[in-house]
């Protein structure tokens, strides 16, 4: 997939070095090297966290209502957007 990706990236970001490593993560952790963990290098805190409607145990109902209410009502926004690059269904 990223063999796909790069060549997007390498255009949007022309002063940037975008390269593909044969084996992926794999390779590089075989090679000796560390993986990152956490959130040591993001640029700004996170804040667009988001938690599945189930885990506020004291309103699972009413959230999976509000989550059902915004999915469906995502296919309209997108079909006014004009942006997607996929057919919507027909409701």
């Amino acid at each position: 997939l990223l063999r796909l990706a790069a060549p997007e990236v390498d255009g949007l970001l022309p002063k940037a070095i975008v390269r593909v490593l044969d084996g992926g993560n794999r390779a590089w952790k075989g090679s000796g090297f560390s993986l990152e963990q956490g959130t040591t290098w993001m640029l700004s805190d996170p804040d667009d966290v988001w938690y599945k409607p189930y885990e506020n145990e004291e309103a699972v109902e009413r959230e999976m209502r509000a989550y059902l209410e915004w999915e469906v009502a995502l296919v309209e926004k997108v079909r006014r957007d004009g942006d997607a690059r996929f057919r919507l269904p027909s409701l």
